[in-house]
């Protein structure tokens, strides 16, 4: 039995490739960053990651390849559609959200969620106990870990493995905050303004120099839209700074997060010549705390090939073999779906 931690895109991509597995997971729902919340009307807004892109470039045994995550996607069944960005670039999302993608590929695995593991420990060479918040234990063959390198490291005793792989994830290890917050209007009252802001030609908006980093008009993934939902990831800079003051403990935006989001709304309508006399009351709010949005320095890079002939990856790998953990996730191929996926399908490859 080989236990998967985690339900987003790295532990749904390795469900959906190896047998005899469970994936375990914290939440009540799959997603992980691709973690898609609902409004009312069929309307949602992604709140992690809300595009792809299409093309992967893989190095291996000295010979580069392309991925397509668009062809892949499509041999797997996997809806998709075209999006618009403000550079042109051709860019992708899930249809009735991304979490769907994980959904898809879990279909046929076995899943636990409400199981938010707290530790393991090594029963032999080959066995470990899984112990779990909600008082349950498993004993597997394997453990896959996808959770972020603190939460990772968390799980182990204090034991050789977890010494090594310590040294090993330290360069790798440190992760952005995000916070991100959505305004659902049903039915928008300044009928102008929405006939405007579903006219534009770019849907979303990326500014690494301002607080609100990252705009994105998510109701313009329904089709026909008459509802509104605008929604913000914002700055690192920002989250650090205001990141215990951002949500109540009921899930409800605080006042302060009310007031921000007013506030760059309104800049927003403004930016792009909207005339809009007052902020409509939000019928319903969506708000998230990342703390680990993303990994800062994958061990592959962000962007370029990903490169698995590189000195680095080899250790990599005799690290996973000589403890018979892997830990794996965006800390290792980089935030981006498309990359996740390719990278998971070449490493489990070149394991089999």
């Amino acid at each position: 039995m080989i236990a998967i931690i985690g339900s987003g895109i790295t532990g749904a991509t390795l469900a959906s490739l190896m047998k005899n597995t469970t994936v375990y997971d914290k939440a009540r729902f799959p997603g992980g960053r691709l973690a898609s919340k609902p409004f009312s009307d069929g309307y949602y807004c992604d709140l992690g990651a809300t595009f792809f892109k299409d093309k992967v470039q893989i190095l291996s045994k000295s010979t580069v390849k392309d991925f397509s995550f668009i062809n892949w996607l499509e041999e797997h069944g996997i809806n998709h559609c075209k999006y618009n960005e403000t550079n042109d670039r051709q860019i992708y999302f899930s249809p009735n959200g991304q979490k769907t993608i994980s959904e898809f590929l879990l279909n046929k695995s076995a899943l636990k969620f409400n199981h938010e593991l707290i530790s393991f420990s090594k029963l032999s060479k080959d066995s470990f106990n899984l112990r779990f918040l909600n008082g349950e234990e498993a004993v597997v063959d394997k453990i896959l870990i996808t959770a972020p390198i603190p939460q990772a490291l968390s799980f182990f005793p204090e034991c050789e493995e977890k010494e090594a792989w310590e040294t090993f994830l330290k360069p790798y290890s440190e992760y952005r905050k995000t916070l991100v917050c959505a305004c659902f209007w049903k039915m928008p009252s300044d009928v102008n303004m929405l006939e405007k802001i579903q006219a534009m030609d770019t849907y979303t908006w990326l500014d690494k120099d301002s607080d609100s980093e990252y705009i994105s008009i998510e109701s313009r993934k329904i089709k026909n839209s008459t509802s509104l939902v605008f929604m913000i990831q914002f700055s690192e800079e920002f989250s650090n700074l205001h990141f215990d003051n951002w949500r109540n403990p009921d899930r409800s935006p605080t006042d302060f997060c009310k007031s921000v989001m007013e506030e760059q709304f309104l800049n927003f309508c403004e930016n792009n010549q909207i005339k809009i006399d007052t902020f409509q009351q939000v019928d319903q709010w969506r708000v998230h705390k990342w703390r680990y949005a993303q990994a800062k320095y994958p061990l592959l890079g962000k962007n370029g090939v990903l490169n698995f002939d590189s000195e680095t990856f080899k250790e990599y790998q005799n690290i996973t073999n000589q403890t018979k953990i892997n830990i794996l996730g965006d800390w290792l191929y980089g935030p981006r779906i498309e990359r996740i996926v390719a990278g998971v399908l070449q490493n489990y490859e070149k394991k089999n």
